[in-house]
């Protein structure tokens, strides 16, 4: 374990990014909640369409050839400290944490990202006015707590399938063919 001492010039002078994670470290630390200040008023204000497990499913498979594109979507399912404070209705995600997560340089390939996804789930649900996320001034992503637990579930789905026939999962419609097992091996 290291510990480490940072002078409140350094905190000060530091990129918004590590401030807002230092934030979520020493929330959870302290554990005094993790929303941020007048989280209660955005919700108020934030109205997002649910994404259930079928559309999340059909999302991903719009977006499943964009590597990365599929890697931020799955971080809008991934689990955060702020899980432990129960089920919410909006759940918020900093932004500098899907950028740590993806190893992405910069906000303009997340933002590109973000616009194929919102734009598949458009398309999916058929309403050019459907909402999946929300920003707020202090770096923070918003959905709703079921499109979280949506996208979750299809990650664990896709991780826990057994054979190659991922058809049986929403938007997963692959050629049809035999299955091979995952722990089978291909002679060669």
């Amino acid at each position: 374990m290291v510990d480490l001492v940072l002078s409140q010039a350094q905190i000060r002078s530091a990129p918004q990014e590590v401030k807002e994670w230092l934030r979520t470290i020493l929330l959870e630390e302290l554990d005094i909640g993790l929303q941020p200040v007048g989280a209660d008023e955005k919700e108020a204000e934030i109205s997002l369409t649910e994404c259930g497990f079928k559309e999340a499913g059909l999302v991903l498979e719009q977006i499943r050839n964009d590597y990365i594109t599929c890697q931020i979507f799955f971080e809008l399912g991934r689990d955060s400290p702020s899980d432990r404070l129960g089920q919410q209705r909006l759940r918020r995600i900093a932004i500098a944490d899907i950028l740590r997560h993806t190893r992405l340089a910069d906000a303009e390939h997340l933002s590109a990202s973000l616009v194929k996804i919102r734009d598949a789930f458009q398309t999916v649900l058929g309403n050019a006015n459907a909402e999946l996320f929300a920003f707020d001034h202090m770096g923070g992503l918003y959905i709703h707590g079921t499109t979280k637990r949506s996208i979750k579930a299809l990650w664990q789905a896709l991780m826990t399938q057994r054979t190659f026939d991922l058809s049986e999962l929403p938007g997963m419609a692959t050629p049809s063919g035999p299955t091979m097992p995952l722990n089978s091996r291909v002679a060669t």
